[in-house]
């Protein structure tokens, strides 16, 4: 009864709903009122008693694997793992330091004893000895033996063996450091010395006189060489170090004496140079001209400068002083500073001749006729 009195209420509460039912075409039509109010009733009573809930379905292994993945917590495990990778490539190829051998200490090496101080007479001796020895050349000395090192306590590293340059040079450091006539000859066979030697004092002892066979060995070598010197200037250069090679070493050491004079008159004449003379034009470019014999002056430029350097590489060391002479006109080419002539440069058959107005002085350097012609060939270019 509770049921019925509530649906009238609610109808007669609807005043609308109940308006606009009466104003329809099939008011007439509708059903009675009992079977409405069945329908009513059995549908409040199904609301109230609802239904149970469908139980959700449970996701599959691959479904749950999937969100797993995608969760923040794996994610950054993810992240951890990559890093710690790409750190373990780059220090593959670097073994750790705690996996690395311990390093050795290494001694240096002790110096040898040295040697007792010998009395002033015997050093007198070996001065002696040394003097006589540049004098008269004597036979190559026994290398002597290098002194044994302390032993060390502390155990050192072997050494790797010494190279055969190395072996070489031990025995004739030793024995130059030993023999002090020893390096009294080498420096004289090595260095020419520009004035005879002074005579010793009265004090000193006198140097061993020399035998006749030496003498007689030194001067046919003397005349050997001032020979050679005269024919030098149209020799080849190979056969020069051929013959060279073949000179022995007592007679290389009187050819040293005889030929002093000879090389510091040959580093006087070849001290100046092409290249000083390019430098010089270089540092006041704008001064200098260059001319052909007849022909118009033309600024120094590049080109020129170009022919000289290599007129100082074909010309290096062969320099020869002449004095003042001038040479005959011929293939050649004038420098001039601040239009006057100051170097003239001539190429004759068979030298380069070079005339130095500026100090009045005329140099010679021998060339081969290659040379030559190359040479005039690329002045000829040079200057069109």
């Amino acid at each position: 009864m509770s049921d019925k009195a509530d649906i009238e209420r609610d109808i007669e509460r609807d005043s609308h709903l109940r308006q606009a039912l009466r104003h329809a075409p099939d008011a007439d039509a509708a059903a009675p009122a009992a079977l409405r109010a069945l329908i009513l009733h059995e549908a409040q009573a199904k609301a109230r008693e609802g239904r149970a809930a469908i139980p959700a379905a449970a996701p599959s292994l691959p479904s749950r694997l999937w969100h797993w993945i995608g969760s923040p917590r794996f994610a950054g495990a993810l992240a951890g793992v990559v890093v710690i990778g790409f750190a373990g490539l780059l220090w593959r190829e670097r073994p750790p330091e705690e996996a690395l051998p311990p390093r050795a200490a290494v001694q240096a090496p002790t110096a040898p004893a040295a040697e007792p101080a010998s009395d002033p007479l015997e050093k007198k001796k070996e001065a002696a000895a040394s003097m006589a020895g540049a004098a008269v050349p004597a036979p190559a000395a026994e290398p002597a033996p290098p002194p044994a090192p302390a032993p060390s306590v502390r155990s050192e590293k072997p050494k790797p063996p010494p190279t055969p340059r190395q072996a070489e040079e031990a025995p004739r450091r030793d024995a130059v450091a030993d023999s002090p006539g020893i390096v009294a000859e080498e420096s004289t066979l090595q260095m020419p010395r520009p004035m005879p030697a002074a005579p010793p004092p009265a004090a000193a002892p006198a140097p061993a006189p020399q035998s006749q066979g030496a003498a007689a060995g030194a001067l046919s070598q003397r005349r050997l060489n001032e020979s050679r010197e005269r024919s030098s200037d149209t020799a080849d250069p190979s056969s020069r170090f051929a013959a060279a090679k073949a000179v022995s070493p007592s007679q290389a050491s009187a050819a040293a004496e005889a030929a002093a004079p000879a090389s510091l008159q040959a580093h006087f004449a070849a001290s100046p140079a092409i290249a000083q003379l390019r430098q010089q034009i270089a540092g006041e470019a704008t001064h200098w001209y260059w001319q052909r014999p007849g022909g118009p002056q033309h600024p120094f430029d590049n080109t020129i400068s170009q022919w000289l350097g290599r007129l100082e590489a074909a010309s290096r060391g062969r320099w020869q002083s002449l004095g003042n002479l001038r040479p005959a006109p011929g293939t050649e080419l004038q420098l001039l500073r601040d239009g006057e002539v100051t170097q003239r440069l001539q190429l004759t058959d068979d030298a380069l001749l070079w005339e130095r107005r500026d100090v009045g002085e005329t140099l010679r350097a021998p060339l081969d006729a290659a040379t030559l012609a190359a040479l005039r060939q690329a002045l000829e270019a040079a200057t069109p």
